[in-house]
């Protein structure tokens, strides 16, 4: 499951008159460029994030963002959305705050980027002053579950640290210290606790009315949205909370009837969104707040979900491959990596599941300065992966793009082996023959440099063709 993406920062958006008011927003949003027929025209905003519920617009200097909802829900499905943000203001506006960050929910035409004029569910939010604050940390949590490498090498500790924060019984200590470990985000959060006590106070006030909140719908706030739930000092340098679109579908009746399954060796299908969400982030949600509130000797905020350690680490060995792959790259374990892609190599493809994934190996080669030899055998054999398209045309093209774009980096890196292999030559010669001119050596070495560009161009390239495969 891909993570929630930033595409541009929000800091560097002008600044503009923002108003709260549900009234002057719908009027500024009704002068948003339409299309003939009417329709939103979101073509002509930016795009400046994605997560894996909405899709985030902007029009240049508007003082709202626009939310497209990814699973469109209809207007009765909406007004069941209204009513749950309705508690969420009652339980985290109070005392004269404005905790929450208020959303417009609509059905309406809009034109996205390359479709035609659809009605989309949209969420109208006011850009607040808060997104542009110089210190500021967002609220979210980092999956374990995710990271079959951390809990590998940590299991001791992960199974303490859960049997703390989401079950039942008695549990074992642990040093707070440690959470780093297992979730570097939040351990930060809870080392900035330790050495602000202004931020506590403030902490105190968000734990206790999210444990209302969720006493009141049984709903687990997400905190793996970019900003759902934001930190900031003011103008005046105080500490203050926003809470934005942290209502999705994660519940703590799903969460623990899912993990009674596993624990039962029920068969689950983990590549369900709603499945996968409640598998894979509802436990790190719970872990967050609840060890914030221990650290602050706190109540649990989620204290009706009971989790077995042993079904966690059921549910990391579940990822695919690919996904397991990511985390053992990220971790700088690539001899795990070509263990698994050659074990593996017969089952594994370029499908919708883990598309995404190829890439962001591949990056991690690089990032990390892993021999190009390493990084030319891992391109061979994932470039060579066959195409496994689901019938979505839209999805379809996302996951042969992806597998284009490792033929194109496997052609590169060739390219610029080829290169590097004929300088070296080059200049073997260049030694041995003391009496040669350089000149000579000067307008081969252009040469080569002139055939590298025309490779990296596909010009004249025999491969060109591979770039314009078709449905």
């Amino acid at each position: 499951m891909q993570e929630s993406i930033e595409l541009s920062k929000k800091e560097d958006l002008p600044s503009f008159q923002i108003s709260t008011d549900p009234s002057i927003l719908q009027s500024q949003f009704h002068s948003a460029p339409k299309t003939e027929s009417g329709a939103i025209d979101l073509t002509k905003a930016h795009r400046i994030a994605e997560g894996g519920t909405h899709v985030l617009y902007r029009f240049p200097d508007a003082p709202y963002v626009i939310k497209v909802m990814k699973q469109n829900p209809d207007a009765e499905e909406l007004e069941i959305l209204e009513k749950k943000y309705a508690v969420l203001y009652e339980c985290f506006d109070r005392h004269g705050k404005q905790r929450c960050i208020r959303e417009q929910h609509f059905n309406l035409p809009v034109l996205l980027p390359g479709k035609e004029i659809q009605i989309s569910a949209v969420s109208l939010v006011p850009y607040e002053p808060c997104f542009k604050a110089k210190v500021k940390f967002d609220f979210k949590m980092e999956p374990a579950e995710l990271d079959p490498y951390l809990i590998e090498h940590h299991g001791t500790l992960f199974a303490q640290m859960n049997q703390t924060l989401i079950h039942k019984e008695s549990a074992p200590d642990f040093h707070l210290k440690d959470y780093e470990k297992i979730d570097p985000r939040i351990g930060a959060i809870l080392q900035r606790l330790e050495t602000d006590p202004s931020l506590r106070d403030v902490m105190v006030e968000f734990l206790n009315h999210y444990r209302d909140f969720y006493q009141r719908t049984d709903i687990i706030m997400d905190a793996m949205g970019f900003e759902n739930i934001l930190f900031y000092k003011d103008e005046q340098d105080t500490w203050q909370f926003k809470v934005g679109s942290v209502i999705k579908h994660d519940t703590g009746k799903h969460t623990q009837e899912l993990f009674d399954a596993i624990h039962h060796g029920h068969e689950v299908d983990f590549k369900d969104f709603v499945t996968f969400t409640h598998a894979y982030f509802s436990p790190a949600n719970i872990r967050s707040v609840n060890v914030c509130a221990l650290k602050l000797g706190l109540e649990p905020v989620i204290h009706n979900v009971s989790i077995d350690s042993k079904d966690l680490v059921k549910v990391a060995q579940a990822l695919s491959i690919p996904q397991r792959m990511l985390a053992y790259a990220r971790h700088g374990d690539f001899e795990k990596i070509e263990h698994l892609l050659q074990e593996h190599k017969n089952e594994l493809s370029f499908n919708l599941e883990d598309f995404w994934a190829w890439e962001l190996i591949a990056d991690e080669y690089i990032k990390q300065g892993v021999s190009p030899k390493a990084l030319e055998k891992y391109l061979n054999t994932a470039s060579e992966l066959p195409l496994v398209l689901p019938t979505k045309l839209e999805d379809a093209q996302r996951v042969q793009d992806a597998r284009i774009a490792m033929m194109y980096r496997k052609q590169v890196h060739d390219a610029k082996h080829a290169f590097h292999a004929k300088l070296t030559d080059l200049f073997k010669d260049t030694f041995v023959s003391s009496n040669q001119d350089n000149a000579p050596m000067q307008t081969v070495t252009q040469n080569y440099k002139k055939e590298l560009q025309a490779t990296k161009s596909g010009v004249n390239s025999e491969d060109t063709r591979l770039y314009t495969m078709e449905l």
